[in-house]
This record gives structure tokens, C-alpha cells and sequence, in this order.
């Protein structure tokens, strides 16, 4: 199987680990969520409060917007991958590309997209 047919698969193999994707909260607990009117940003601010060790994917609805880690720390991923980022409590992370991208909470978390 090539590497492009198995990203292709990455949202239902997520999906079947018991992860979500946004917009759907998926039994995470919507902290709140806000308008927004800046170009290149998704339409919404929604706060996800993730426990430890849970995944969370992210879809192509928020390309060109930013995660922001308000609380905890996380680990990210894209697809395809660019890399593997740990992103701290206070610091944002691009969501460059069109996703999806896999978030993973080191630590209980908060973020926002």
C-alpha cells in the first residue's frame, strides 16, 4: 500500500481508536466557543478540554486557523506529516495545510481552535 492511500485512511483509523474530529465534539466537554471574524481563521473559537493521553483530530474545516494550547501540553501531528510538535500551555501551533492534523494530550488539556 503506498504512504498516500494509507493517509487517505488516517480519519477512519483515528476514528476507530476512539477519536473525534472537529467540528463534532465527539463526548469531549466544549468549553465554550466564540465568533470570529479574521480572515484565514476558521469561523469559531471552540475551547476542547482533553484528559491525558486522549487523541483528538482535527479536519481541513479549520486549515489556516490556529490551536491554541490554553491549559496542559499536547503533541501534534499532520497529515501528511511534516513532523512531530510538543506544544506548551500559552504557545499556538499553524494549522498549515489541509489536515488533518492529530492532537494527543501529554497532560490534561485545554486547547482552542
Amino acid at each position: 500500500m503506498r504512504t498516500t492511500d494509507r493517509l487517505l485512511q488516517l480519519p477512519r483509523l483515528i476514528e476507530q481508536m476512539g477519536a473525534f474530529f472537529a467540528p463534532g465534539i465527539g463526548g469531549q466537554e466544549a468549553v465554550g466557543a466564540t465568533g470570529s471574524s479574521r480572515r484565514n481563521r476558521a469561523p469559531r473559537l471552540m475551547e476542547i478540554r482533553l484528559d491525558r493521553g486522549r487523541v483528538w483530530a482535527i479536519d481541513e474545516t479549520f486549515a489556516g486557523g490556529e490551536l491554541r494550547v490554553i491549559e496542559g501540553v499536547v503533541w501534534v501531528t499532520d497529515s501528511p506529516a511534516t513532523g512531530d510538535y510538543v506544544v506548551n500551555e500559552g504557545e499556538v501551533f499553524a494549522l498549515v495545510g489541509s489536515g488533518p492534523w492529530v492532537v494527543q494530550a501529554l497532560e490534561d488539556a485545554v486547547v482552542g481552535v
